[in-house]
């Protein structure tokens, strides 16, 4: 019988830690939804000290959760690590995770302690995390760059204390396949009680090696993997969960161990993350991406033809692209509508909310033939972002672009509830548009980023527009789809606007 390899998902934490990726309680409660359906086994929910808000998201997560482990991230000191016992105890089973650097460069400039002093702390933290309960992981974060006998010594000394997982983290991304997997043997080979607990690793992909890292880890005896849903995080962000997901489900000759997990929600949980968080997967990336089952090459195409194992070494179906789905129209009605949104894992908390959404779909039934899912995962997004919490709604939008004849636009927002009129010229539609929009708000912000994706194919496609802005040093990221570009890229850069303006009280996990 094959290993179990447990998959530790910290899109909630750590993914949550890119820039401009913060979510809203009831964003991570709708991604947790989907992690849970995804058959995920351990779900990272916050870091419950971190601010008032991530504690009542950690609660939250663990009152809803029922079948998933929901865990809560703690520095070693007891004021972090009662606070994520308190944020976890609704939830049916919880794990503290708690921390400390080990690295040489991190004990001596950021804690200013002695090792002596590293490991008396970390012994006294799982001690004290053992007191709310026996499911405790130990990580010695910058364990990529630390000494290996240190190591040893310190994850000897916490299993003693009662940690059930050792988590590897190479957390700034510095470690090669070959050497991270040879640390992960010489761990579980020379720490005396190593037997009594679980080898985790978590991998940042800094050099582009996360997923690598972390797979040379599981092949030299690590049982649980940390990462994200499409790689988020942080930095160039963490092992992406899909990728280690169906490289131990593809290479079962090669791996002593496979998942438990239903990778048929593996696309539905992508675009969802990718939607609440604005960041796009690009059409490259491996599983979920766009052009992942795609074939242009006419060799490549005649091989898939005769056979599909020729060119392609997993089904689309078993990550989630459907074949056969149920395509929606403007006649189809409201009871349809709902069903295909609860199969993409979809729900609305409120009637208002399904309402709202109903009312859009058939708005966009009018200017397009078919509704495909990511046509409804962005309108979902889209009524999600629509709420009562904005400060700043567009009204109307007249853009007009003429060769030769520099373009205009003409924008109304509800600012406050308060109606108000710009205008302005633009090097093009967008720039123009941006311009009147600043015009109103006087935002301050800087554009860092515009990118834009055909969410379907065909001329009627919605466009699905991304920007990343730059509010006096902090970072927000808005999203708009829309037929027309011009309003999608309206939509996405008051969105981002909006998430720059609403105050949030988050401290860095590692600050």
């Amino acid at each position: 019988m094959k290993d179990k390899l447990i998959i530790f998902d910290t899109t909630l934490r750590d993914g949550e830690q890119s820039p401009g990726a913060s979510m809203t309680r009831d964003e991570k409660l709708k991604i947790a939804r989907a992690l849970e359906k995804m058959r995920v086994d351990v779900i990272e929910a916050g870091f419950p000290i971190a601010s008032p808000g991530d504690f009542e998201a950690v609660q939250a997560v663990a009152r809803t959760i029922e079948r998933s482990t929901v865990c809560g991230l703690a520095r070693a000191n007891d004021k972090d690590i009662d606070a994520a016992a308190e944020a976890l105890k609704p939830a049916k089973a919880f794990r503290i995770h708690t921390f400390i650097a080990t690295s040489p460069i991190h004990m001596e400039k950021k804690l200013r302690m002695t090792p002596d002093q590293v490991v008396e702390t970390a012994v006294r933290s799982v001690k004290r995390a053992r007191i709310f309960t026996d499911d405790v992981e130990f990580s010695p974060e910058d364990a990529g760059r630390s000494d290996v006998d240190f190591l040893c010594r310190i994850i000897e000394a916490v299993i003693d204390a009662g940690a059930t997982t050792i988590n590897i983290p190479d957390t700034v991304g510095y470690a090669v396949p070959h050497y991270f997997g040879e640390t992960i043997r010489q761990l579980i080979e020379r720490v005396p009680n190593s037997d009594k607990a679980v080898f985790s690793v978590h991998c940042h992909n800094d050099l582009g090696l996360a997923v690598a890292n972390s797979l040379a880890a599981v092949l030299n005896g690590a049982r649980q993997v940390e990462c994200t849903i499409n790689g988020l995080g942080e930095r160039a962000g963490n092992a992406a969960l899909e990728e280690i997901v169906m490289g131990i489900r593809t290479r079962q000759d090669v791996f002593a161990c496979d998942t438990t997990l239903d990778t048929t929600e593996i696309v539905n949980c992508s675009r969802l993350v990718s939607n609440i968080t604005g960041f796009p997967v690009q059409p490259n990336k491996a599983v979920v991406g766009a052009n992942a089952f795609a074939h242009e090459a006419g060799i490549h195409q005649d091989g898939v033809i005769k056979s599909r194992e020729t060119y392609e070494i997993m089904r689309a179906q078993d990550v989630g692209w459907h074949t056969n789905r149920l395509v929606l129209g403007k006649h189809s009605g409201r009871n349809a509508f709902r069903t295909r949104l609860k199969e993409l894992g979809l729900e609305f908390e409120a009637e208002e909310q399904l309402n709202d959404a109903f009312a859009r779909f058939k708005e966009l039934a009018d200017k397009k033939h078919e509704i495909f899912d990511e046509d409804l995962q962005a309108l979902v997004a889209d009524s999600l972002h629509n709420t009562d919490s904005e400060r700043i709604k567009l009204i109307f939008l007249k853009a007009v672009t003429e060769t030769g004849e520099v373009p205009v636009a003409d924008i109304t927002l509800s600012i406050d509830g308060k109606e108000c009129s710009g205008h302005a010229e633009g090097d093009g539609p967008v720039d123009a548009v941006f311009r009147a929009i600043d015009s109103v708000v006087n935002s301050g912000s800087k554009l860092l980023l515009y990118s834009v994706n055909a969410i379907t194919g065909g001329t009627d496609s919605q466009g699905e527009v991304t920007v990343r802005i730059d509010k006096q040093g902090r970072f927000a990221n808005g999203r708009g789809a829309d037929t027309d570009i011009v309003t999608a890229s309206a939509k996405a850069y008051i969105n981002a606007i909006n998430k720059a303006m609403t105050p949030v009280e988050r401290a860095h996990p590692q600050v």
